[in-house]
């Protein structure tokens, strides 16, 4: 399982996978081997990942002029699992014309 989130978020998730007990790795330090593994969303263009856990679309939606392909990469790398971890309301491009915020 990757949690993809934006470089902002990559100390916070660790952090809170660490308080939670869960053991994972950096992709950075240790590719994607690890059962749970926490890497940013600009080196996972490319992969194919069976469970995707994306933190704070907006966060990522927003992180810089390419946010758009950002946030498209993170949302796409699912194979079978997609889910969204967000305290801020989710970004309009996911809502669809029928979306309600959550």
């Amino acid at each position: 399982m990757a949690v993809v989130c934006a470089d902002a978020w990559l100390e916070r998730c660790e952090r809170a996978l660490t308080d939670a007990g869960v053991d994972f790795g950096r992709a950075t330090r240790h590719g994607l081997d690890e059962q749970v593994t926490v890497v940013v969303v600009r080196m996972v263009k490319g992969l194919e990942l069976d469970s995707v856990i994306v933190v704070e679309p907006a966060d990522i939606l927003e992180a810089d002029d390419r946010g758009p392909q950002a946030l498209y990469v993170a949302l796409t790398r699912a194979t079978r699992r997609l889910s969204l971890v967000h305290e801020r309301p989710l970004p309009e491009v996911l809502l669809g014309s029928g979306g309600k915020r959550s």
